[in-house]
Parts: structure tokens; C-alpha cells; sequence
């Protein structure tokens, strides 16, 4: 109750935080960064997920190395007005939890997916596909991807004005 006024949440590199603290997020947050908290899992993320769901446009969830798929996938399901998500550095979570994030793709403007080792070629061409209004796309060291996502996106990325390739070693000439 003490909180209730707050819509911005940045609580990083935190080592006590715990999935049961997600639990008592302030319901009207509209930006929420848990970057570093290395000891949030998937059942944290889903715990913010119902609590903040129909009001978080913005989470950040920068280096949790214990996340996965179901942590995007809880993300998806239950936050209708997200625009931003940042997964860099979520080494557990491929292309199941992308494909879940684009399939919402009419709100979705900003995506990290920098070092996501078990994203493949096919669930960013859902994101190409789904995310007409994608403005910013981080793809930082994915370089198990290839050329086709990427020419897909030169055809239909109007909207987009940041496009980060960096240490993508099979992208060719095409791309």
C-alpha cells in the first residue's frame, strides 16, 4: 500500500531477490528492470507476470541466467501491453519463448535477444513476420543465425531504425 503510487520498478544485480518477493510487486507497474538478479527463475517471472500483467508495458531481464522459455512464454501470455522486453544474456531461452513474444507482435517495438544461444533462424522470422511496429532489434552475438530472418526483415521492417548484427558470422553478402 505504501507503494502505490510507483510505475517504475528498477531493482538490479540483486542477489536476495527471490521469486516470493515478485509476489509483492506494486499491480500498476509499467516498467519493471530485474536485471542481474541471477537467483529469479521462471516461477519469479510469472509471479511478476500475474501480478503486473495488464498494466507492464517495459521488463528488462538482463542476465538471468536461470530463466527459460516459460519465462517468456508467462510474459506473453499475460502482458497485453508490453512494447519492450529485453532477454540479453538469458542463455535458457530459445525459440519457443520468442516465437511466444512475437505472436503478440502488434504491440511488441523493442526486442533484445542478444546471446541467446538456442535462438534459431525460424522463430526470429516470427518476430520478423508478427512485429510490423518493431523499432529496435539486438541480435549481439546470435551468430548460429543465419541470412533468411534478416532478408525477410529488409522487406518488411518499415518501422525499424535499430538493428544490431554484431559478431554474426554466417550472415553473407545477401544480408
Amino acid at each position: 500500500e505504501r507503494f502505490a503510487g510507483v510505475t517504475v520498478l528498477q531493482v538490479q544485480f540483486c542477489e536476495g531477490l527471490r521469486d516470493a518477493h515478485l509476489q509483492h510487486l506494486p499491480p500498476q507497474l509499467v516498467a519493471l528492470s530485474l536485471d542481474g538478479c541471477q537467483k529469479l527463475t521462471d516461477a519469479g517471472v510469472r509471479a511478476a507476470a500475474e501480478r503486473c500483467g495488464p498494466s507492464l508495458q517495459r521488463i528488462s531481464l538482463y542476465w538471468n541466467v536461470q530463466l527459460t522459455n516459460a519465462a517468456a512464454i508467462s510474459l506473453a501470455r499475460r502482458c497485453p501491453r508490453l512494447a519492450a522486453v529485453c532477454l540479453s544474456g538469458c542463455k535458457k531461452v530459445g525459440s519457443a519463448g520468442v516465437r511466444a513474444l512475437a505472436a503478440r507482435g502488434a504491440t511488441l517495438s523493442e526486442l533484445d535477444l542478444t546471446r541467446l544461444p538456442l535462438l534459431a533462424d525460424d522463430a526470429l522470422a516470427a518476430v520478423v513476420g508478427a512485429c510490423a511496429g518493431l523499432r529496435e532489434l539486438r541480435l549481439y552475438a546470435d551468430s548460429q543465425l543465419g541470412d533468411p530472418p534478416l532478408l525477410a526483415l529488409a522487406g518488411r521492417g518499415a518501422a525499424l531504425h535499430t538493428l544490431d548484427c554484431t559478431g554474426h558470422a554466417r550472415l553473407t553478402d545477401a544480408s
